[in-house]
């Protein structure tokens, strides 16, 4: 991909003002719409370690866009909400970026019993980033099941409000525990 836009750009110099009208349309539209969230993220952090939360754009955005946006700290204990969109995508990471994982919501569609979305409304992706260590899976913890995600892997979940998914490093250690909420209830709940 990187070739090809090379390529366009040098032939026709059009593409890097075009690329950057399309940004900013997209990111316009994204902010005029934040209104119509759609659902909040909540993000706390272990007893531990602080962590770092990046916005990475949303996968609505148009193919090549790479964004990176620190919305927030979070404190070793302490509690970061996010009002989002569905497919917006977020990194997780600790200060010294020793462990990284993504984190999407979607509307839970595409399913062939309707009894599934009323009763788990939101689709949760977790994913390994961390690819530049020996093998460093991160165990993901919901209810009373534990499912540990090697490098590079994802791990989708269908999954109501207000569940907690609780994300450790491949020592055991509480890093980040992740919930979805409906607009408006986080708040309330804190």
């Amino acid at each position: 991909m990187c070739i090809r836009d090379r390529v366009s750009t040098q032939s026709t110099g059009l593409a890097r003002p075009m690329r950057w009208w399309l940004w900013l349309a997209w990111v316009l539209g994204h902010l005029g719409a934040a209104a119509g969230h759609e659902y909040t993220l909540q993000f706390s952090a272990g007893g531990v370690h602080a962590l770092q939360l990046l916005f990475m754009g949303n996968d609505a955005q148009p193919p090549g866009w790479d964004l990176e946006t620190l919305v927030g700290t979070v404190p070793a204990g302490g509690t970061n909400l996010q009002n989002s969109h569905f497919g917006d995508r977020f990194v997780v990471r600790n200060n010294d970026n020793s462990f990284r994982f993504k984190v999407t919501v979607y509307s839970n569609t595409g399913h062939s019993l309707e009894s599934d979305y009323a009763k788990y409304p939101y689709q949760i992706r977790f994913r390994n980033i961390m690819w530049d260590q020996a093998p460093s899976p991160i165990e993901l913890q919901y209810g009373q099941e534990h499912v540990m995600i090697p490098n590079g892997e994802a791990e989708w979940h269908l999954t109501d409000a207000n569940s907690p998914f609780d994300v450790r490093d491949s020592a055991g250690n509480l890093m980040a525990s992740i919930k979805v909420h409906p607009i408006g209830q986080a708040r309330d709940e804190l």
